[in-house]
């Protein structure tokens, strides 16, 4: 899951998602949409493939003010709002502001507090619920004990599927690269990181690269597919970035939104294809952080492939670990 910034063209699938929570608790659809003359800041969770929570800031009478807060159903109970939440309020005081105000559901209301949030008005009716104000200082805030909502270093896992390993594109240097993968993953926490899936149709051998490549791979709902069974079982936690092509713009775009990334380490396959193709996209959106490629956890079309690759990433500046 990645927690960010949200975009203009996240708001397609942000409002949705919040008219329907707020349709949920009763709230008429006016209230759902926040004017542009209150200046809407928006930050959103995602899982790599939708929106599953959002929420904004905005101001009114001189004072900045957190609302629109909605978590998808399917996704609440497993602590992405209380992160979502944090970021939120963490990304808000570092531009400056020094106190917040909201008026909040009960189980919103004690996620606030925890984090120094107090108090400040009566409660009272909001349609199928109650409201309670509260506001919350900077100097008051209490940041998260395991380090807080930022990830300084984050791992991206490069289409890791059954075609690329064992499959119509599979090598035996591939094979021997899943058990570095898995370490690898299992040496960063489970927030920290992101896979990508090569995914086509079945008219894969029409397009441009199936014309160059006329190998059916990776055709969505295909066991090929799917990610290697005992890599997909360490991902449970990661945005997983469907991608048509080499690259993920998807993924660049969303990385570069998240707040205090320094380090960002690409593993999987192939080395010379997608690996390269993605590192190079995330240098060019983050051309200040530290872009790493791990060559033991990667492999490529060929062993020659693989280091040529491998030498074109460290002349554009990406550091190889050996």
């Amino acid at each position: 899951m990645i927690i960010r910034r949200a975009g203009p063209e996240d708001m397609e699938e942000i409002m949705p998602l919040v008219c329907s929570v707020f349709e949920e608790q009763g709230i008429p659809r006016e209230l759902d949409f926040i004017p542009e003359d209150r200046s809407p800041l928006w930050w959103c969770a995602e899982d790599g493939k939708t929106v599953i929570g959002a929420i904004a800031s905005y101001k009114e009478d001189g004072k900045t003010h957190l609302g629109r807060f909605a978590i998808r159903s399917g996704y609440r109970g497993r602590g992405i709002g209380t992160r979502l939440l944090r970021y939120a309020v963490e990304d808000v005081f570092a531009h400056g502001v020094q106190r917040i105000y909201t008026e909040s559901r009960p189980v919103t209301v004690t996620i606030l507090e925890k984090m120094g949030a107090k108090i400040s008005g009566e409660t009272f009716p909001f349609y199928q619920g109650v409201c309670t104000p509260v506001d919350i200082c900077k100097e008051d805030y209490i940041p998260d004990k395991t380090g807080g909502t930022s990830m300084k270093k984050i791992l991206v896992v490069i289409d890791m599927q059954n075609d690329f390993i064992s499959g119509s594109l599979g090598t035996p240097e591939a094979e021997k690269i899943v058990e570095a993968v898995k370490a690898k993953i299992l040496s960063y926490p489970a927030e920290a990181v992101l896979a990508t899936m090569d995914t086509h149709g079945p008219d894969y051998l029409s397009t441009q690269e199936g014309r160059m490549l006329p190998v059916e791979h990776c055709i969505r709902g295909t066991e090929g597919w799917n990610i290697h069974p005992e890599i997909a079982a360490l991902l449970t936690e990661a945005a997983i970035f469907e991608k048509p092509a080499f690259g993920s713009v998807r993924l660049a775009e969303a990385v570069s939104r998240m707040k205090d990334v320094e380090e960002i380490e690409f593993v999987g396959l192939c080395t010379d294809i997608c690996v390269v193709s993605n590192a190079l996209m995330m240098k060019a959106y983050l051309p200040e952080a530290r872009i790493m490629v791990d060559a033991r956890c990667c492999a490529g079309v060929t062993e020659e492939k693989h280091r040529a690759a491998l030498e074109t990433m460290r002349s554009c500046q990406i550091e190889i670990i050996e």
